[in-house]
C-alpha cells in the first residue's frame, strides 16, 4: 500500500539488491483465502539509484509461473511517494515463467527511482539481482573544470551530467518526458556544452543535419528534428536563428567544411523567412508564429527587444557563412542590415526614465514589461554602448529594486551570463551561477539540471502555477560550457580550432580548466591569482591582453600571464 510498510506480504531482506549479493525473497499475501479477509496485499519495495540514469532494467530472479513483476520508473519522490504521473507514465510488466529467468526491458527509461510491484506470486520468489544497465553516448571526458569553490565544482558537475543524460543515439531536452531534439534547446546550450566538455562532433553534426533536412516550406525550421513535423504554424522563429548560429560556431570548432555547402542554402531560407517582418527602420516587427525567446513572461509583440537581438546576432552568423561561401551578397546584405539595425534599435527601444530597455515597443509606445531577456541580449548582441550595458545591469540587479522585471529561466541564462562577461561583470555572472544553480538546484539535492528553477510549478506566465518540471533539461545546462569556455576566455579564430585567442580570467578563486579541441587541448590553471595557460597539439594560440579581461572584484591577488 502506497506509503504503508508492507503487510502480511513478505518482502525479506531487500537490502541485498543494494549489495549486489544474496537473495531477496518476495511473496504475495495469502490471507484471501480466508473468506473473511478483503483483498490481496502486493510486496513492493522502491529503488534509489543515487541519481537520474538513463538505462534498461534488469531483473534477474528465480519466478513462479504466472508471476507478475510492474516496474515503475520515476525521476523524483513525491512528499517521499513514488509517483510516475508526471505528464506522462511508463512502465514495464514481466510476467514469470517457473524457474530462474532474466528480464531486460527492451529500451531504456529515464529514472532514479524504480518501484517493483510483485502480484500473483503466491509461492516465493527469489530476486538475485536489479540492475540498471545504463545506455548513453560514450563521450570520453576530455574537457575539465575543478575549482576551490564547492558550489560551482558541484553546479558544474550536475550540467555536466545533464548533457550526457541528454545525449544517446540523439540528442534531447530531456530524456524522461519528450526526448525530444528540440532545435533551440540544442543549438544554444547542449552543442557548446559537448564541444567544451566532451570535445566530440559526431552527435551535433547529425542534429544539424536532421535539423536542416526538416525545412518548413516557409522557411522555418520544424521544432524537433528527430521526427517529421509538419506544424509550420507553430514553428518557433528563433529557435530557426539560434540553429544558424550554432552551425557558425560547430564549423568553426570541427572545420566541417562539406557541413556548410550542404547547409547554406537552408540558412539563406531562414533568413528569407525574415525580411518580409522588417519595418521602416530594419528592426523586426511583429514575428509571427510562436516567437518562444523563453519560458518567461516577456513581450513578444511589435518591435521584441529580445528578438531583435537574436536576429542582429544571426546577420553576423550569416555574414561569416557567407563571407567564406564567397557569397558577397549576402555578406554585404547582412552587413548594411545590422548598420541599419544599430542605428534605430537604442532610440527605438530605450526607456530613459526606468533607465533599461523596455521589453517591446508595441504602436509607438514601449511595453510596461522589463526582462532580463530584453536587456541581456542587446549587451550580448553588442547593440549598446559599454556605458549603456554598465547602467542596465547596475539597474537591474544593483539598484533598489524599483524596477521590476522578469528573470530569465535556466534557458536564457546562456545569453544573460555571456552578457555580464562582455560587460565586465564576470564576478556578477559567477554570482548568479552561484545562487540559481547553487541554491535552486544543488542546494535542493539535484544530480542534474532542473527544467526552470523550481521543482513544482512556473513563472512562465507571470504567476505561479504548480505542475511538476523534469529533473534532467539540458538546455539548463549551460555552466558546463560558461565556466569552460568564459574563465579560459576563448575565441575560436581559424575554423577547426586551428588558431585559438586565449584571455584567461584572474579569478578570486583558483581553477584548473581544460578546453579540448580536434587537434588537441588548451589548459589554464589559476592559483592565488596567477594564471598559467599550456597547449596540447598543433593549435596557434594568440593570447589577449591583460587589459581586455581585468580581475574580478575583490580580488588582491595581481595576475600574470605565462
Amino acid at each position: 500500500m502506497v506509503g504503508k510498510p508492507v503487510q502480511y506480504s513478505r518482502l525479506e531482506e531487500p537490502e541485498n539488491l543494494c549489495r549486489g549479493e544474496g537473495e531477496t525473497l518476495v511473496q504475495n499475501s495469502l490471507h484471501h483465502r480466508d473468506l473473511d479477509f478483503d483483498g490481496i496485499y502486493d510486496p513492493t519495495v522502491v529503488l534509489d539509484f543515487g541519481r537520474v540514469i538513463t538505462a534498461r532494467a534488469r531483473l534477474h530472479l528465480h519466478g513462479v509461473s504466472g508471476g507478475i513483476v510492474d516496474i515503475g520508473y520515476a525521476e523524483r519522490l513525491i512528499d517521499g511517494h513514488f509517483n510516475i504521473a508526471m505528464e506522462c507514465e511508463f512502465a514495464d510488466r514481466y510476467i514469470m515463467k517457473d524457474g530462474n529467468q532474466v528480464f531486460e526491458s527492451f529500451t531504456w527509461k529515464s529514472f532514479r527511482y524504480l518501484k517493483l510491484r510483485f502480484r500473483s506470486c503466491f509461492e516465493p520468489v527469489s530476486i538475485h539481482s536489479v540492475q540498471g544497465i545504463v545506455s548513453t553516448y560514450p563521450y570520453e571526458e576530455r574537457g575539465q573544470f575543478s575549482s576551490n569553490d564547492p558550489i560551482l565544482n558541484a553546479v558544474f558537475d550536475i550540467s555536466r551530467s545533464t548533457v550526457r543524460l541528454c545525449s544517446n543515439e540523439f540528442l534531447m531536452d530531456t530524456p524522461w518526458r519528450e526526448q525530444a531534439q528540440w532545435l533551440g534547446d540544442v543549438a544554444l546550450v547542449t552543442v557548446p556544452a559537448i564541444h567544451s566538455c566532451f570535445g566530440d562532433a559526431a552527435l551535433s553534426r547529425k542534429f544539424f543535419l536532421q535539423a536542416g533536412q526538416n525545412q518548413h516550406p516557409t522557411g522555418l525550421i520544424s521544432n524537433v528534428s528527430n521526427t517529421v513535423n509538419h506544424n509550420w504554424q507553430g514553428a518557433i522563429p528563433d529557435y530557426s536563428l539560434w540553429w544558424i548560429q550554432g552551425l557558425l560556431a560547430h564549423f568553426l570548432y570541427t572545420g566541417d567544411e562539406e557541413l556548410i555547402h550542404r547547409l547554406y542554402p537552408q540558412a539563406l531560407r531562414i533568413l528569407d523567412a525574415h525580411i518580409d517582418y522588417l519595418n521602416e527602420v530594419s528592426l523586426i516587427e511583429d514575428m509571427p508564429y510562436w516567437v518562444f525567446i523563453d519560458w518567461a513572461d516577456v513581450e513578444k509583440r511589435g518591435i521584441c527587444s529580445a528578438y531583435n537581438s537574436i536576429f542582429y546576432v544571426t546577420l553576423q552568423s550569416i555574414h561569416d557563412l557567407a563571407t567564406y561561401k564567397g557569397d558577397t551578397y549576402t555578406a554585404r546584405f547582412a552587413r548594411n542590415l545590422r548598420t541599419s539595425m544599430k542605428a534605430a534599435f537604442h532610440d527605438t527601444l530605450f526607456d530613459n526614465e526606468r533607465g533599461c530597455y523596455a521589453d517591446a515597443c508595441i504602436d509607438g509606445g514601449l511595453s510596461l514589461k522589463v526582462s532580463e531577456h530584453g536587456n541581456m541580449a542587446p549587451i550580448w548582441a553588442g547593440l549598446c554602448d559599454y556605458e549603456v550595458a554598465r547602467q542596465v545591469i547596475s539597474r537591474l540587479f544593483e539598484s533598489d529594486g524599483s524596477v521590476t522585471f522578469t528573470e530569465a529561466q535556466p534557458f536564457f541564462m546562456t545569453v544573460v551570463l555571456t552578457a555580464l562577461e562582455r560587460a565586465d561583470r564576470f564576478d556578477l555572472a559567477v554570482e548568479l551561477i552561484r545562487r540559481r544553480w547553487g541554491k535552486r538546484m544543488v542546494g535542493k539535492g539535484a544530480t542534474s539540471t532542473f527544467e526552470e528553477w523550481y521543482q513544482n510549478g512556473s513563472w512562465r506566465d507571470g504567476s505561479f502555477r504548480g505542475f511538476l518540471r523534469t529533473h534532467s533539461h539540458a538546455w539548463s545546462a549551460c555552466p558546463a560550457d560558461f565556466l569552460i569556455r568564459h574563465l579560459l576566455g576563448l575565441e575560436i579564430l581559424k575554423p577547426g580550432c586551428r588558431r585559438l585567442r586565449v584571455t584567461p580570467r584572474k579569478g578570486n578563486f583558483d581553477y584548473h580548466v581544460v578546453f579540448p579541441t580536434p587537434l588537441g587541448s588548451v589548459t589554464a590553471e589559476c592559483t592565488n591569482g596567477e594564471v598559467k595557460v599550456s597547449v596540447k597539439g598543433p593549435i596557434e594560440i594568440e593570447m589577449g591582453g591583460s587589459e581586455k579581461c581585468p580581475p574580478m572584484p575583490k580580488n588582491k591577488n595581481k595576475g600574470v600571464f605565462l
